[in-house]
């Protein structure tokens, strides 16, 4: 159950409220996970780890090549990650 948000086919969009995800399935909704709701980043093999403070669901998995397939620099994205998941603390 925990894996769901991970593993569902989504959409991500990052901004400054936090992480929107818009799953493929409709029963799954939008999910709006705020920066707030981040403890931590990890990179975990060949994809980032959000560890999160949500109900339900512990993490969420990036995977760097969805990340490179949206032609944006891996270093780039860790960098502004960091920034908006600090800029709430």
């Amino acid at each position: 159950m925990e894996a769901r948000w991970s593993v569902l086919e989504k959409e991500m969009t990052l901004d400054d409220d936090g992480m929107t995800l818009r799953f493929s399935d409709v029963r799954m909704g939008n999910r709006l996970v705020r920066w707030t709701e981040v403890n931590n980043v990890r990179v975990a093999g060949e994809s980032f780890l959000l560890m999160l403070n949500v109900r339900r669901y512990t993490f969420v998995m990036i995977p760097f090549a969805a990340i490179e397939q949206a032609g944006i620099p891996l270093k780039e994205f860790a960098r502004d990650l960091t920034r908006a998941i600090n800029s709430v603390r």
